[in-house]
């Protein structure tokens, strides 16, 4: 799974990093239920129940699993936040959207999912520290730290047969479901025939 030209310039600009988190702070709240219950009327008590609970996903990279698959298996990398987070960003209707890379149109990249990973990682982070969020720039040196703990975990996926057929099978469902609405290309073509090449 080489990186593409697309996931490097993606990886190496603040900006998209700046989206991403954007995007979390919205959807990590209602997707991971980081809400206290009603009857904890107490506003340091509902603070503790949201640090514990971003705490537990936390334990383990819970955060990062979905439902478990028909056969009772763990799935991977599959959290709906996740999906979310990875359709809204790299599928948007924005200038800044990947959707036009041919890289994105068949499947989200990996290291693409590992970033999205990474910043839910520090914004769960935030809430395990704050008990809500803060509006905190992201360090670039911690989630570059998450980002290359979460490549080594899905290069782990990827190297067993069952896990990483399912999560290929996934992030391809998933730019399916982005490129929904979009027109697929190859790779650029020329507007006119005054631009060929004889490839005989």
């Amino acid at each position: 799974h080489k990186r593409s030209m697309a996931t490097i310039l993606f990886n190496d600009t603040q900006t998209f990093r700046s989206e991403i988190k954007k995007a979390a702070v919205h959807i990590v709240p209602f997707e991971y239920c980081l809400y206290p219950p009603e009857n904890i009327e107490d506003d340091g008590e509902r603070i503790e129940f949201v640090k514990k609970k971003a705490a537990q996903l936390l334990e383990g990279a819970q955060y990062l699993r979905g439902d478990v698959d028909s056969l009772g298996r763990t799935s991977n990398f599959a959290h709906p936040a996740l999906r979310k987070i990875c359709l809204a960003v790299y599928y948007c209707n924005s200038s800044k959207s990947l959707h036009q890379f041919v890289e994105f149109q068949t499947s989200v990249p990996d290291r693409a999912l590992v970033l999205v990973s990474a910043i839910i990682c520090r914004v769960l982070m935030t809430f395990k520290k704050h008990g809500t969020i803060k509006n905190e720039t992201l360090c670039r040196e911690e989630v570059d730290d998450a980002y290359h703990n979460l490549t080594s975990l899905v290069d782990q996926v990827w190297r067993n047969e069952y896990h990483g057929n399912k999560l290929e099978r996934m992030l391809q469902e998933w730019a399916r479901a982005g490129m929904t609405g979009y027109s697929t290309r190859e790779a650029a073509q020329p507007e006119t025939d005054e631009w060929e090449v004889v490839l005989d």
